[in-house]
């Protein structure tokens, strides 16, 4: 019978690496978090430069459409746009990740 190494499994009648084994839930949780984290960065970097556009606006520029804009902005840092999660998504990922490190 082979000895297996601390930290490996025996998969398909085979041993496999420690690196081969799936990851805690707590690095899952903690990569996800990361991701949905970086996403909405993302979109803070276009809220800011609707929000300087605005902030160079003279008199003669249309701050009603530039409004607009930054809303919308603001809307896709918040739910992600179509294929995104935003900020909802970050905010449910914190919330895995915070009972996962609990647990």
């Amino acid at each position: 019978m082979p000895i297996r190494s601390p930290g490996a499994s025996v998969h398909r009648g085979g041993l496999d690496s420690v690196d081969d084994m799936p990851k805690d839930k707590l690095a899952e949780a903690r990569e996800e978090l990361e991701k949905e984290y970086a996403q909405v960065r993302e979109h803070l970097g276009e809220i800011e430069q609707a929000m300087q556009a605005i902030m160079k606006a003279g008199p003669e520029d249309d701050l009603s459409t530039m409004l607009e804009t930054l809303e919308d902005r603001v809307h896709k840092a918040r739910t992600g746009g179509v294929f995104g999660s935003g900020a909802k998504g970050h905010a449910s990922a914190l919330k895995d990740y915070l009972a996962a490190k609990v647990n």
